[in-house]
């Protein structure tokens, strides 16, 4: 994950990825990195798992993995 200082860019990050998590659900009904298990959702965000449903299309899933991959870039 990118290291920041507190700041003007630090803000952006976060909200470039929120606007990802908002589509996403949005589209599915599920935040991106769901799972009922709390460990398990915990460790889906850092490692940036996502699974993304079939009947997204291609630019969808394209879209939204550079909002919500941003750290991995």
């Amino acid at each position: 994950m990118v290291k920041l200082s507190i700041g003007g860019v630090l803000v952006y990050y976060y909200r470039f990825i929120f606007k990802g998590a908002i589509i996403f659900e949005m589209l599915t009904g599920l935040p991106p990195f769901y799972h009922k298990e709390r460990e398990k959702l915990f460790n889906n965000i850092k490692t940036a798992n996502i699974k993304f449903p079939s009947y997204l299309s291609k630019e969808t899933i394209s879209l939204l993995s550079v909002y919500l991959l941003f750290n991995k870039l």
